[in-house]
């Protein structure tokens, strides 16, 4: 069997089997994003580990971001903390939060201990916020410089700093004073056609700014109101602490959405995956049902007593009870029976 006719799992369960790791990676280079995470996750555990231990860290980190952050913990939990480790390195400051928020403490603490410390250290910092906080959604990758820098220094000092650029999508870069607070902001351009010997002191301009306690209605206003694509944060003293981007905003507004859905539809502990065990997925949805069925029987039981009591005839009611019970059973196996069909279609 040729490659190409061959599913992405199959190959890369092939080149396991063959301990074929260039072969692997060229392999997993060429693939889209939606089709590596497809890969990926149809392997077995101990195959997804094997995997992540031959690519490299920023491929893995690459790959993660298309994976719910609950997922991607259980994934680096089940790897040695050190080769965790440098896959959480790869990952944007927020992206490293939100995903290391979902570890154990166990599983937490010894890929901390293989981090940088000033990098498990800014981790901590985020971890402490809520996630639906200003402090809990930034990042602390930015640009920042001293009012007295002039804007050639700035533009070295950037052409130096040019593998930053795509984690950043710098725009804007920040003026700070001595004891790290926020004094403004200039934009790149403004710098880029201003001489060289112009001080930021002379191109700042007022920056808008949130404190770390915003919470995400507010975020999500202040967005609304203002066309910026990031919005420094600043705590209590006015210390800039990252940057919130508007796009970090609209993604945790839209998970909001999807977690409502999800509940509405008895997903409870995450989101779900359809390459996700059906076991697994059936006790999410365990608690919500237990609930539903629990009113269910309370009200078929108790409705018939008060009818009797009104002097009404209970078997009134068995009619209504009986389609209400029928429709749920019928809903219930017709999403079971696609849960479990829709793999094998898109297989």
């Amino acid at each position: 069997m040729e490659v190409k006719d061959k599913k992405p799992w199959e190959q890369l369960r092939e080149y396991l089997q063959q301990d074929d790791s260039t072969g692997l990676n060229t392999y997993l280079a060429d693939l889209s994003g939606a089709e590596s995470i497809r890969a990926l996750m149809r392997l077995g555990t101990e195959e997804q580990q094997k995997v992540l231990a031959i690519v490299p860290p920023e491929a893995a980190a690459e790959v993660f971001d298309f994976i719910p952050d609950e997922r991607v913990a259980e994934m680096l939990g089940e790897l040695s903390p050190e080769i965790a480790a440098s896959i959480v390195h790869e990952m944007s400051s927020d992206g490293q939060a939100d995903v290391l928020s979902e570890l154990d403490e166990d599983d937490l603490e010894e890929i901390l201990q293989f981090m940088d410390q000033g990098e498990a250290g800014t981790a901590r910092q985020l971890m402490a916020y809520d996630a639906d906080l200003a402090g809990g959604l930034m990042m602390t990758e930015y640009f920042s410089f001293p009012r007295s820098f002039s804007a050639g220094a700035v533009l070295a000092n950037l052409a130096k700093r040019e593998d930053e650029y795509d984690l950043n999508h710098v725009q804007y870069i920040y003026i700070t004073g001595r004891s790290g607070s926020l004094l403004g902001v200039a934009r790149i351009r403004d710098i880029i056609f201003s001489r060289p010997e112009v001080q930021l002191r002379d191109i700042l301009r007022p920056a808008d700014f949130v404190r770390d306690t915003a919470t995400l209605d507010e975020l999500e206003d202040f967005f609304d109101e203002h066309h910026l694509t990031a919005v420094p944060v600043v705590d209590e003293q006015d210390k800039m602490l990252g940057v919130v981007r508007r796009q970090a905003v609209y993604d945790a507004v839209a998970a909001q959405a999807d977690s409502d859905h999800l509940k509405s539809q008895g997903i409870v502990g995450g989101e779900e995956l359809r390459s996700m065990p059906t076991l697994l997925r059936s006790r999410r949805r365990l608690s919500w049902l237990s609930v539903n069925t629990l009113i269910a029987v309370s009200i078929g039981g108790t409705v018939p007593v008060f009818l009797k009591r009104m002097n009404i005839d209970p078997a009134v009611a068995s009619g209504p009870i009986l389609t209400t019970v029928t429709d749920m059973c019928g809903f219930f196996l017709l999403l079971g029976t696609a849960s479990l069909m829709l793999p094998l279609l898109t297989a």
